[in-house]
């Protein structure tokens, strides 16, 4: 069962989401920011108060922070100083889930010591980096293809030790991070060449390297307990690649050089055409041009032969191409909020569609064909210009979920769906 509820996507207030939101200049200098900004408590100074205030709060889908609070503080003044703090905070870069902007709760540390009151993650990203070892291992630790398409984030820990010829010895993954990035970073380890590993100080020592694999997710994280015996080196970043102002998205061109990258995701990104050639691109399965120009859809569009998903809502489309009857595994179609005064009927050739979101636009009636999609298990119809339904529609065996809310539908309209679709969630 699908679960693309837009209005859901809208106003919950999501934890986990597939693109996390994160500050528009990285974390490394939302901390600087932050420790700029900070003014530590005269009563925590008094008192040598030290620690991490945990601030909750939400990141807005227009990137702005709201409902700032405090869930484990450690007093004097500091947990208002950070909240206060964090308030300041310029925009954030808002999350997304299936490529539309969500609002995300989001928890931080903010430290307090009396060195100077930066955060932790502010004080060991100014550590110099032993020999060029940190360096080396930025430039050539890649991010896994599989793991960019699926969004798996997370943070490796490298142990290690070098000896005093300069060779790695014992080097292995600490924590059970997942798989691929593991493999990926302990495999740049093990090839870094003699020449840098000779360079490296502190010799014959075990070490413990943390690799952030994520758009920029240096954190404040002390590992000082982690280990009795180990010095924990700085740690390095694995961004995830971006094109034009927005982190992790994939172009068409990308994926063609890349046929692990089945996910091709354009979202925000101010596109007004697609590309003139997209043959080579049968393995991409879902494409995602959300919140973008369009106006109208090539009929190269036609060519993605294993295409399931296709993400369209918020351009300005007024009609699809004939070639889209070619897109015979089509599953899911998202054309909400754009510009089309009728139902497109080429959508009646795909036999496969489960999910049609069509709310938003300017449709006045369903043509009877709406009975061949056999499959269709959810139709959004939302705030079109709908005053009755086809019999037709009552003849779909698979149907559960049919949106018709901001519909001009009389009273007795209504009456009449609800008493034929009986078995079916409609909602008004």
């Amino acid at each position: 069962v699908w679960h693309f509820v837009a209005e859901e996507i809208n106003y919950n207030v999501y934890t986990v989401v597939e693109v996390s939101a994160h500050p528009v200049n990285g974390f490394s200098a939302f901390y600087r920011e932050v420790a700029e900004n900070i003014k530590y408590p005269d009563a925590a100074l008094r008192k040598k108060i030290e620690g991490r205030v945990f601030v909750e709060f939400i990141i807005e889908r227009d990137g702005r922070i709201t409902n700032v609070r405090t869930i484990k503080g450690i007093g004097y003044g500091c947990d208002e100083e950070a909240a206060r703090v964090l308030s300041l905070s310029k925009h954030w870069v808002p999350g997304s889930q299936r490529g539309v902007r969500v609002r995300q709760r989001y928890t931080l540390p903010i430290g307090f010591y009396t060195d100077g009151g930066a955060s932790a993650a502010q004080r060991s990203s100014d550590v110099p980096a032993p020999g060029d070892l940190r360096k080396w291992l930025s430039d050539h630790i890649t991010y896994p293809s599989q793991a960019r398409v699926y969004g798996t984030q997370g943070t490796v820990l490298l142990r290690f030790r070098v000896l005093s010829n300069g060779k790695l010895d014992s080097a292995e993954v600490l924590n059970n991070a997942a798989a691929e990035l593991g493999a990926k970073a302990l495999s740049a380890l093990r090839e870094t060449p003699l020449s840098v590993t000779k360079a490296f100080i502190p010799k014959n020592k075990r070490l413990i390297l943390p690799v952030h694999f994520g758009i920029d997710q240096a954190k404040e994280v002390r590992f000082r307990d982690l280990e009795q015996g180990s010095e924990v080196l700085p740690g390095i970043s694995v961004v995830v690649p971006s094109i034009g102002t927005r982190p992790g998205a994939v172009t068409f061109d990308e994926s063609r050089q890349d046929p692990a990258l089945t996910v091709v995701d354009m979202t925000d990104l101010s596109v007004t055409e697609l590309p003139a050639n997209l043959s080579g691109l049968a393995h991409v399965s879902k494409v995602i041009l959300q919140n973008n120009k369009l106006q109208t859809i090539s009929p190269e569009i036609g060519k993605l032969t294993g295409l399931t998903e296709l993400y369209l809502s918020n351009n300005l489309i007024n009609a699809l191409p004939v070639s889209l009857a070619n897109l015979q595994s089509l599953r899911l179609i998202a054309l909400a909020n754009n510009k089309l005064t009728e139902f497109p009927s080429v959508l009646f050739a795909l036999s496969k569609l489960e999910v049609i979101h069509v709310g938003g636009n300017q449709i006045p009636t369903l043509p009877p064909a709406i009975n061949l999609l056999t499959k269709l298990e959810s139709l959004y119809l939302q705030n079109n210009k709908l005053q009755t339904l086809p019999e037709e529609v009552f003849q779909l065996p698979k149907l559960k979920l049919l949106h018709l809310g901001g519909n001009p539908l009389s009273d007795a309209e209504r009456k009449r769906i609800k008493e034929r679709l009986p078995k079916v969630d409609v909602r008004f």
